[in-house]
């Protein structure tokens, strides 16, 4: 079953005429959570009912779990024979307790499905995985042939499920841009990227992506394999304004509301001129998600955040 109707986020990843910009935050830490709901625990760890009750005093219109099939210390081929991965099914049954809460509340479900660069580099460690692509690239080529195929297994049970989104998440990139050489990127990445993308284009779910950096050198690499939407667009290394006059037409652009900024070093006040500032900018052709520039981390001042929501809530509407 499709969970899509009338959900602000799906609507404007679609280009579809939306009453006013969506709020969206993937993750939210332990500080947040207890604010607005009593409970000291990350969004990714709530049962259905409490979240619901976090999404609805954010204003958000998806719950968001997400997968991450990482082994951490998988550095050597010994260790990559014994690595096990996640328990599918035991994941798939918090979705399905997602799923449920949002059939009766109207709120969506968004999962993330981490793609196979960023699980082999955090499972061999940076400094293993940077001396492999040199040393034994055919490890490092098993080890995202692996995650690959454990992530196109997962989204193809989300999409049987009808979640309402899916965002693939890969940190491919840094504030200077891609960690490894274009060319050596593209054959490590695209390919298996595209056949992660085969099901979901298929079955027409909304799919959008992530990745912390400069995205300047990969954007086109994400517009050619269909994603909706892009986030979170750092502002230390993103023109969000600028991407908008280049790409704004193309992908729907969401984040860029500074963590270690405004968030959690700033006032009320200032936030709301920050984020005005931002709707002004990005809200003409709709395509513009409201979001932090990374998470809600533990560093953000809740009050600052909800200052975020309610400037959203009273400049952020088309009609």
């Amino acid at each position: 079953m499709s969970h899509c109707s009338g959900n602000r986020l799906v609507s404007v990843l679609r280009r579809v005429p939306v009453d006013r910009v969506p709020i969206f935050e993937h993750v939210i830490d332990q500080r947040f959570v207890k604010h607005a709901i009593g409970l000291d625990e990350r969004s990714l760890n709530l049962a259905g009912e409490p979240y619901a009750q976090l999404a609805r005093y954010m204003h958000m219109d998806v719950m968001t779990l997400g997968y991450r099939s990482r082994a951490e210390g998988t550095r050597t081929r010994k260790d990559f024979a014994a690595m096990r991965l996640p328990d599918h099914e035991e994941f798939l049954r918090r979705v399905d307790d997602l799923l449920r809460v949002g059939e009766e509340t109207g709120l969506g479900v968004n999962v993330y499905v981490h793609g196979p660069f960023d699980s082999t580099y955090l499972s061999m460690g940076y400094e293993t995985f940077f001396f492999n692509l040199t040393d034994d690239l055919a490890f490092v080529e098993e080890m995202m042939e692996t995650f690959t195929e454990d992530a196109l297994a997962m989204v193809r049970a989300l999409i049987a499920r009808g979640v309402t989104t899916i965002e693939m998440v890969d940190d491919i990139a840094y504030n200077k841009g891609l960690f490894v050489r274009p060319d050596l990127f593209r054959t490590l990445w695209l390919k298996r990227m595209e056949r992660i993308m085969e099901p979901i284009h298929a079955s027409r779910t909304p799919v959008f992506f992530h990745s912390d950096g400069d995205i300047r050198e990969f954007i086109h690499l994400v517009l050619d394999l269909g994603f909706l939407g892009i986030n979170p667009l750092e502002p230390q290394c993103n023109d969000i304004v600028a991407l908008k006059k280049q790409y704004g037409a193309k992908i729907a652009l969401m984040g860029n509301l500074e963590i270690g900024g405004v968030l959690a070093r700033g006032t009320p006040d200032q936030v709301h001129r920050e984020m005005k500032r931002l709707l002004e900018a990005m809200m003409p052709g709709y395509g513009y998600v409201a979001m932090s520039s990374n998470s809600l981390a533990n560093c953000v001042v809740p009050e600052n955040y909800m200052a975020m929501v309610e400037t959203v809530l009273e400049y952020g509407r088309y009609y």
